[in-house]
């Protein structure tokens, strides 16, 4: 009884160790959303959708009033000098954390997880645009002095029920002089445990009339989480395998980037770039597997049966 029980578990989900750090985004400088190649909802509101993994970014154009209005940007740029005002999509750093590219997140930015995920940590840092208006002032934004803050909050989800929030200062006067994170700082999001989504919320204690005068923008990189998939969700994809079940080979469908095979304790036990026609799994063992295809369009997966 006990076999049978374990075999069950076993089978019920895939959990896949898997990291997002932008890098599958093409950038000359950044995008924002303003080359209207998102979705037109009829009010010049231009949605597209970035998807890397598991996770999946949205990015909101108003051509209206041609401004990016929520959800995600994504850069390259980076100014640690100051010397410039208004810089939107540079991170306040010496450098991304890791690889080129970085997000940039608006209050209110969310990620949607193609699954469940068990996040473990984010990277984030200030954008040059709130450091510079925290430290010289602007327009809108106050100098910041000894009793000024800045806070990045996350709040995790599973469906509608909040799973708990996680916060870290962009900016803070713990010593009595306002001290501007200047670099990427790791925030620990272990506490959220299984999500399908995490929002992203800016404070400040800099409030007017309006609302928060500090620019509500902060850069996020190297995204780690578990995703775990339940076979009762696979079974409703459209990736086509055949054999299934399988010996030493599979055909699969045209256009796939990225083909990933995984064991049912999560690790990678094969992987493959732009794989033709067929895949030769005669490395693998009798048993079953989950399958992840990655083409343009997004991911696509199945399960496996080697016999």
């Amino acid at each position: 009884m006990k076999k049978i029980y374990t075999l069950v578990v076993t089978l019920a989900a895939f959990i896949t160790q898997a990291q997002t750090n932008f890098e599958n985004i093409s950038l000359s400088t950044y995008f924002d959303g303003s080359d209207l190649s998102g979705t037109d909802d009829g009010s010049g509101n231009y949605t597209s959708e970035y998807m890397e993994g598991d996770l999946s970014f949205s990015t909101t154009w108003n051509n209206s009033w041609s401004y990016w209005s929520g959800g995600w940007a994504f850069s390259n740029l980076i100014d640690s000098t100051l010397e410039v005002a208004s810089q939107t999509y540079h991170s306040f750093s010496t450098g991304v954390y890791s690889g080129d590219n970085f997000a940039i997140g608006k209050s209110g930015s969310e990620i949607i997880v193609n699954g469940v995920a068990n996040f473990s940590t984010i990277q984030v840092c200030n954008t040059s645009y709130a450091a510079h208006s925290m430290t010289n002032g602007d327009a809108f934004g106050k100098q910041f002095t000894g009793e000024d803050w800045f806070k990045l909050t996350i709040e995790g989800y599973n469906g509608s029920t909040s799973t708990g929030t996680v916060s870290v200062f962009l900016a803070d006067s713990s010593n009595s002089t306002p001290t501007i994170l200047d670099t990427w700082k790791e925030v620990d999001l272990s506490s959220l445990g299984a999500v399908t989504k995490l929002t992203f919320d800016l404070t400040s204690s800099d409030v007017g009339d309006w609302g928060m005068n500090t620019p509500d923008f902060f850069a996020l990189d190297n995204v780690m989480f578990d995703i775990t998939t339940n076979t009762k969700e696979i079974s409703k994809t459209n990736l086509t395998l055949y054999p299934n079940p399988a010996g030493s080979v599979i055909n699969i469908p045209v256009g796939i980037e990225r083909l990933d095979v995984y064991s049912t304790k999560g690790d990678i036990v094969l992987s493959q770039l732009n794989p033709v026609n067929s895949v030769d799994i005669s490395s693998l063992t009798t048993g079953v597997y989950l399958v992840k295809a990655i083409n343009n369009t997004g991911i696509s997966t199945t399960m496996l049966t080697i016999k």
